[in-house]
């Protein structure tokens, strides 16, 4: 294995081995750091290799949505909701900024980023509050249709993985990088390039699975968010906050609990243990448009009983989701860690990042 993207260290230690995400037969290593603790995928697989598993039945999209119809209705709310949480965690940041110049947009308004952007349902929630927004997709995404003019309340999509895009120094107020971190191949690359173009004062809202949480622990290989072998990597919390300090990114806020990721990850994560031999993440394939899913009823007749089926052990496990996650955003062990960071000014920042912007 090459050295940890992190500390480069080379000395390893296999801590798992799982099936994959969508094919039970698949069987992937995961790999601990022994110096800085980073989990990743050993080996990495190659681009190519990767790029079967980003097909057009993984992004969903187009006029259908990715999801059966109360699943979207779920992700616009949450994506509404996380536009809402950005929005006043940004007006906290300039109320608390000291030293820095006026912003030229209005006070409740300015630039976001969403690096990894997918169908842009929160962009969309942005560019409904005024902002100017961007968003960043790689080239193998579904055709976007919207006019790509960039100004306040339209949305621009961007082509490429956001370290190779020309993007200016200090342009955006906030950046969003909302479970993509784990999908790229140097995520030093990735963060050393938000906190380039974030202003001073700028937010970073980002959200990983994580390794350290409860369900990871107790489900172990049938963990829904192991997503192999998609997620490259796999953060501790006290190694992702070191990691932000030293791209010059200051931690305003760290949080375990996601609604949506959090309960519906312990609803699959219980039925894989019984069912993920055969059929990995099966609810979840079934509540996609997109596909049937592997081991899954192809006929719409078969989708509706299977749906049907895996909904009534859903709900029976669902109570004991609920109080998983609320433990778990109480002792700080849920399933996702959310962070807000925000952008030091450029003297104290400019040494972690501009040599190797």
């Amino acid at each position: 294995m090459s050295a940890c993207v992190h500390c480069g260290s080379t000395e390893f230690r296999r801590v798992l081995r799982c099936g994959g995400f969508d094919h039970a037969a698949e069987r992937f290593d995961l790999a601990e750091c022994r110096r800085c603790r980073l989990v990743s995928l050993s080996p990495l697989p190659g681009p190519d290799e990767l790029a079967r598993y980003y097909n057009d039945a993984y992004y969903g999209g187009g006029a259908s949505g990715k999801f059966t119809p109360v699943m979207e209705a779920g992700v616009r709310l949450a994506n509404r909701a996380r536009a809402a949480g950005l929005v006043a965690e940004w007006k906290a940041s300039r109320r608390a900024a000291r030293g820095t110049p006026a912003p030229r947009t209005p006070s409740d308004s300015g630039r976001v980023l969403d690096v990894g952007c997918g169908r842009g349902h929160l962009l969309t929630a942005m560019a409904q509050r005024g902002w100017e927004c961007y968003g960043t997709e790689l080239s193998a995404f579904p055709g976007d249709e919207r006019p790509q003019t960039p100004g306040p309340g339209k949305v621009a999509i961007l082509r490429g993985a956001v370290e190779d895009l020309p993007l200016e120094d200090a342009f955006f107020d906030v950046v969003s990088i909302w479970h993509v971190l784990e999908h790229v191949r140097n995520p030093s690359t990735t963060l050393r390039t938000i906190a380039r173009t974030l202003k001073p004062g700028g937010v970073l809202a980002l959200a990983v699975p994580n390794y350290s949480s409860l369900q990871r622990i107790v489900f172990g290989r049938h963990w829904f968010h192991l997503d192999c072998p998609r997620h490259l990597y796999h953060f501790r919390k006290r190694l992702l906050l070191k990691w932000l300090d030293e791209t010059g990114l200051t931690v305003a806020g760290v949080g375990t609990f996601s609604a949506e990721q959090n309960l519906f990850g312990f609803v699959q994560s219980a039925l894989n243990v019984f069912f993920g031999r055969r059929r990995p993440n099966a609810f979840y394939h079934l509540l996609r448009r997109s596909q049937a899913g592997p081991g899954t009823a192809a006929t719409a007749p078969g989708r509706l009983l299977g749906l049907l089926g895996y909904a009534a052990m859903a709900a029976a496990v669902f109570p004991l989701a609920v109080i998983e996650s609320a433990a778990g955003a109480v002792t700080g062990t849920g399933a996702t860690l959310v962070v807000y960071a925000r952008r030091a000014d450029r003297e104290s920042a400019g040494e972690a990042w501009g040599p190797h912007a």
